[in-house]
């Protein structure tokens, strides 16, 4: 089963998703600017974006997606990530 990658530091945490996955769950639009983007991927924020993806998740597929932890110590480079802007 594929792991969605739950990133961390000392101060918070995102949820590693596509551009895809948000694009066919239709939350796209959904998504804040808290979170950030490198590429295709998407880093949800843990506190509104990423429960909405795990909702939106469950509701289509009748499972909770499976994480795994990814602990970027005190600073995560993802905070220097360009802000989501996908509205």
């Amino acid at each position: 089963m594929y792991q969605h990658d739950f990133c961390s530091d000392a101060g918070h945490g995102w949820l590693k998703v596509t551009t895809a996955e948000l694009l066919n769950l239709k939350i796209y639009a959904e998504i804040s600017s808290y979170s950030h983007v490198l590429g295709d991927d998407v880093y949800l924020e843990e506190d509104c974006d990423a429960p909405m993806f795990v909702r939106a998740y469950e509701t289509q597929y009748g499972l909770k997606p499976a994480f795994k932890s990814v602990d970027h110590g005190a600073l995560s480079p993802i905070r220097g990530y360009d802000r989501f802007e996908g509205h």
